[in-house]
């Protein structure tokens, strides 16, 4: 069972330091004019969140905040399997959306002078993907370790948190990319297909 532990933080570790230099790359960016920006609540919460998961998740390597199920240990091992699974490809597959954004990646909510819309490749049918992709990770996390504050928060707040910050991402898009947006819109979904 420790040897999942280990594998689980060298990815935690590794995607970890990936996105951070993803996110430094973006912010030094050549782009320094902001046409549009978000400053409600949703603009920061989402990081804030990630925060507060990604600290649940080093308490959890402690097992503390974790379900204690009395389930054989080739359950537990399928179990933390399928959570890890979640949580490096959902991970991986959230640095390729950072990646394919390039400059105009932020974490917050804003809208750039010379801002390029991406509709192709991961973004083709899904406009934001980076959300669907965090989501699932941290549900994997908190698989992986059963834990009783990180698969409720993702569930009854990031994800509602999540819906609103598209809403208001897409009313940005919208006004700033006028019908590009609307025909993107049309055929594509905004995070999981035929559901949203």
């Amino acid at each position: 069972m420790q040897g999942l532990k280990v594998i689980f933080a060298i990815f935690y570790v590794v995607l970890f330091y990936f996105h951070a230099q993803a996110a430094k790359e973006a912010a030094k960016s050549s782009i320094k004019e902001t046409k549009m920006r978000d400053t409600s609540f949703y603009n920061k919460a989402p990081q804030n969140v990630a925060a507060l998961i990604s600290m649940l998740i080093l308490f959890s390597f402690f097992d503390i905040f974790i379900i204690d199920f009395n389930i054989s240990e080739e359950n537990l091992i399928i179990i933390k399997s399928i959570g890890l699974f979640f949580y490096a490809t959902f991970s991986f597959l959230q640095l390729i959306c950072v990646k394919k954004l390039g400059k105009f990646y932020s974490v917050e909510i804003q809208i750039f002078k010379e801002h390029k819309l991406a509709t192709d490749g991961i973004y083709a049918k899904i406009r934001h993907p980076q959300y669907l992709f965090q989501i699932l990770s941290d549900l994997g996390a908190g698989i992986f370790f059963l834990s009783y504050l990180i698969l409720p928060i993702v569930v009854f707040i990031e994800f509602p948190i999540m819906l609103k910050r598209i809403k208001i991402e897409e009313e940005y898009l919208t006004k700033f990319f006028g019908e590009d947006y609307e025909n993107y819109k049309r055929r594509s979904w905004s995070l999981f297909p035929k559901l949203f």
